[in-house]
């Protein structure tokens, strides 16, 4: 088995003097994409040399996979990743984190849930948001329930219970949605 001779570095890069308006705009325009100004480059020339040399990597579009959460609980070890971040990036996420109420990491692996799956992960805040709005709507259901026993002269009994199956299921669901909230569910991949 013959070993490959890796390339040097200085045969794979390109240098391209764009000026310092030019670039200073790209370099602005791909922080506010959030994206690398050199992968964005990269898949611009792969593109443009796939498209002309006619190497089309696809005839046809792939549609994206489509990524739900399941109902039920993702057990098993954990996958490591390392990522590596700019200072600002690191910053940014920092101080994100902590406004929300997350650790580093659990603000991480929230917001890649939220891109992948469009699902929500709730940071304290938010929960307890959701668990003030309960309390508040069990106390109405408490009163309701009152009103009812008493009699409320205006209000029939059908409104009332109306009223009172609208508040119960709101509770029921926020309850489930705070639930939720604070596991880690299982994510699959459909095509």
């Amino acid at each position: 088995m013959s070993k490959s001779t890796p390339i040097k570095r200085s045969l794979r890069l390109l240098t391209v003097d764009l000026g310092l308006e030019l670039k200073r705009a790209f370099e602005a325009w791909c922080t506010e994409r959030g994206l690398v100004p050199g992968k964005v480059v990269r898949g611009l020339i792969e593109r443009t040399v796939a498209g002309d040399a006619g190497i089309a990597a696809r005839k046809t579009p792939v549609p994206a996979p489509r990524i739900v959460v399941a109902a039920m609980e993702d057990h098993g070890p954990k996958v490591g990743r390392e990522i590596q971040l700019t200072p600002s990036e690191n910053d940014a996420v920092a101080a994100a984190a902590a406004h929300e109420g997350y650790g580093f990491q659990d603000f991480v692996i929230a917001a890649v849930r939220a891109a992948v799956a469009r699902s929500p992960s709730y940071g304290q805040q938010q929960i307890e948001a959701l668990a003030s709005s309960n309390r508040q709507l069990h106390q109405v259901l408490i009163e309701l329930a009152h009103c009812r026993r008493a009699g409320c002269p205006p209000v029939t009994a059908d409104q009332l219970d109306a009223l009172a199956s609208d508040v119960r299921r709101h509770v029921e669901t926020a309850a489930l949605v705070m639930a939720e909230g604070a596991q880690r569910w299982q994510l699959q991949i459909s095509t």
